[in-house]
């Protein structure tokens, strides 16, 4: 099973219509070429020039003329979004080429799932209808009249004009992936944007009654999780999987009916191989993601930043739910200048060129990335420096930094001095090491800094927090109303020390009560397991504390932007406040008072719901051994071939019914329902966002004894 091999199999089917072609790229197709094939792949197919579709201009086709020595006639545009979400851009290029009289669209939401979201209009025959609509349009915007011949085509649909052809094709296997075995979905894909039920994103809370009702994923509020439903069947179709979903979680439960009762993709092979589909609501582990991990890797994936996207792409309204999901294309600063502030440039001047921390066209750095991945903590940068001294050692341009180094320890003054002995002993030099020395300067970033030193205050304080959940409820609500009490209002440092702001100690809590929630003890699930009646007096000194801290910071006006849903309060406090944004003048008062009472409205509805995580955690089987993380546990049961009893198995599928529906009304003997473990290839996927090192452990942990085939899906 080679996921990598997979997206590559696909894009090398279009290699035809890639070549001499002008390739737009959305967000998410980029994030997705970029991470797991690289920047130049499409290039190596013969792509003439490719750009941002977000940015689609007539300079493109200038600079696809200087490379290639004549005029752009064809267009490629890959996307995970929508057709119609990235139709004005679609547009946009097509007018800035006058010249071009072929443009082909690679989508990954099928014709299928387009049909399924009443937003779209379109039907079951969505490619065709959109290719006449899009050729209607560029007629239009071209001043030429359109054509409505729809002309046949081998893989996909086809509508013409007097001067553009469109064909739109399915790409489902379009992803970031993370390993041979391990993949994430696209940040800015429509199956991650739309995958909703109401304003929360699905998986992190219980889905709610009053939204999806008797409808289900019909119901207008939960329909865009339909788009992932089918995405996870044609991913799997393209892989050469059918599959038999299992669900862990209530959103989960609702994605595997949808999933189920889906027919098998067309196209797809004849006699697919079985694989269990095992869906996992996030909100049933917030302890891994909430976690801050001290492996050089998740420092780097938490503090780095990610390649911003354009202003046009910040603008598409996914809904007021929608999350600011992180892509796993990160940036790496390569300049001084650039490493701790994305606003040092002047504003005229083009930003400092950054690297990448993933490589996947060159073997060895895709093979360092995975050594440090299955590394304890405590020694990923020992080794990290290990590599760089052998670098510098096998390289007669490089010498060697005269550091003295400490045993056991390694500093980012260090690895600096040696990534820059790379970097300055010559060109070639430098080119030949360029992805051990990005490497290397990531983590420097990750280690120093006020975004390193902020991470290094949040460990400190989860760690606290840890101990007081051994002594119960009330050492944990205390220090949390400790630590709202004093939360800055801004989050910026102050005499040069990291300040935590109210979103720092609203992320800690999440991991204080998904903790409580699975700790032994009497801070522990023997408490919440029961429900959460006995926290009512702890709750309420909480809620005091965060009604007080959100006062705080909407006055503050500071803390917007971490939380946006404050700027509406902020707006309309009166500014005439004293420092600490307490005291008010009379005349002012009812206004401030009514967005106080707003704000405590909100504070009790969150502590509401950080008191439903510790429940959650609770109650959710199979309950981890201490100190192994959900998912590892999850594996080692499958492994062991021990039962998930808690795993709901949807039987649509008629293997399904065969397996546990016929003993029931006198046709045989009842059977045990299926598990997990029956089946050679297994699937895991949770929706929620991912933890790059924690993931690489949860493939480590099916292999030997275990015989499954495994792909990890965050």
């Amino acid at each position: 099973m080679d996921i990598r091999g997979g997206v590559q199999a696909q894009l090398l089917s279009f290699a035809a219509d890639i070549r001499d072609s002008l390739v737009y790229l959305e967000a998410g197709a980029a994030e997705a070429l970029q991470v797991t094939l690289g920047g130049g792949y499409l290039r190596g197919l013969g792509a003439g020039h490719t750009v941002n579709l977000d940015t689609a201009s007539a300079r493109d086709g200038a600079v696809f003329k200087l490379l290639t020595g004549r005029p752009a006639s064809k267009l490629i545009i890959i996307s995970t979004q929508l057709l119609t979400a990235t139709h004005s851009s679609v547009l946009r290029a097509a007018k800035a080429h006058p010249q071009v009289t072929s443009c082909t669209i690679l989508c990954s939401v099928s014709s299928a799932a387009h049909a399924s979201q009443p937003s779209t209009m379109l039907g079951p025959s969505a490619y065709d209808e959109y290719a006449n609509a899009l050729a209607e349009d560029i007629a239009e915007v071209r001043g030429r009249p359109p054509s409505h011949a729809l002309l046949p085509h081998s893989h996909g649909q086809q509508s013409s004009s007097s001067h553009v052809s469109i064909r739109v094709h399915h790409l489902p296997l379009l992803v970031p992936a993370l390993g041979p075995t391990a993949f994430v979905l696209p940040c800015s894909s429509s199956a991650v944007q739309l995958a909703r039920i109401g304003p929360a994103p699905a998986g992190y809370f219980p889905p709610d009654p009053r939204i999806i009702g008797e409808e289900g994923l019909d119901s207008k509020g939960a329909a865009g999780l339909k788009l992932l439903a089918h995405h996870l069947l044609h991913m799997a179709a393209s892989l050469g999987f059918r599959l038999d979903t299992f669900s862990l979680g209530r959103a989960s439960h609702l994605l595997g009916d949808e999933i189920s009762a889906q027919p098998a993709p067309m196209g797809s092979e004849a006699s697919p191989e079985p694989a269990a589909l095992l869906l996992v609501d996030r909100g049933l582990d917030l302890i891994t993601p909430s976690a801050f991990s001290a492996h050089v890797l998740d420092r780097i994936s938490e503090v780095l930043g990610r390649r911003a996207p354009s202003a046009e792409a910040l603008s598409v309204d996914h809904g007021s739910g929608a999350m600011k999901w992180r892509s796993t294309d990160i940036s790496v600063p390569m300049s001084p200048s650039s490493q701790h502030s994305a606003t040092s440039v002047p504003a005229q001047q083009p930003p400092p060129l950054t690297g990448s921390l993933t490589h996947p066209s060159d073997a060895k750095a895709d093979g360092r990335l995975q050594a440090l991945q299955s590394r304890q903590h405590a020694d990923t940068l020992i080794v990290l420096r290990k590599w760089l001294r052998e670098a510098v050692r096998a390289d007669p341009d490089a010498a060697m930094p005269s550091m003295r180094s400490k045993p056991g320890a390694v500093g980012p003054a260090e690895l600096t001095a040696l990534a820059n002995a790379l970097h300055k002993a010559s060109p070639g030099c430098s080119h030949r090491n360029s992805s051990l020395i990005q490497l290397a300067r990531a983590a420097v970033v990750a280690s120093e800094g006020p975004a390193a030193a902020k991470y290094d205050l949040m460990r400190r304080q989860s760690s606290a927090l840890e101990m007081a959940v051994q002594e119960g409820p009330q050492s944990v609500v205390q220090e949390l109303i400790d630590l709202f009490s004093s939360a800055h209002q801004s989050t910026s440092t102050q005499h040069g020390q990291p300040q935590l702001g109210v979103e720092d100690v609203l992320a800690l809590a999440i991991t204080a009560h998904a903790l409580m929630g699975k700790t032994p003890g009497p801070g522990g699930f023997k408490v919440f397991a029961e429900g959460a009646g006995v926290y009512e007096a702890e709750a309420r000194g909480l809620k005091n504390a965060l009604s007080a801290a959100l006062v705080k910071a909407a006055a503050s006006g500071a803390q917007t932007e971490s939380l946006p849903w404050l700027t509406s309060f902020s707006n309309r406090l009166p500014q005439q406040a004293h420092a600490d944004g307490t005291a008010r003048q009379s005349s002012l008062d009812y206004d401030a008072r009514a967005v106080e009472l707003e704000l405590k409205d909100k504070a009790e509805d969150l502590v509401a719901r950080l008191t439903g995580i510790a429940v959650q955690h609770a109650r959710v089987q199979p309950s981890p051994a201490e100190g192994i993380p959900f998912l590892q546990h999850l594996a080692a049961s499958i492994c062991a071939h021990a039962p998930i009893d808690a795993t709901h198995h949807d039987t649509a599928s008629l293997r399904g019914l065969l397996t546990t529906g016929l003993g029931r009304i006198g046709f045989g003997a009842k059977r045990a329902p299926p598990q997990p473990h029956d089946y050679r290839n297994i699937l895991i996927f949770v929706d929620g966002v991912a933890m790059l090192a924690n993931t690489h452990l949860l493939v480590k942990s099916f292999k030997e004894p275990c015989t499954c085939n495994f792909v990890s899906c965050e």
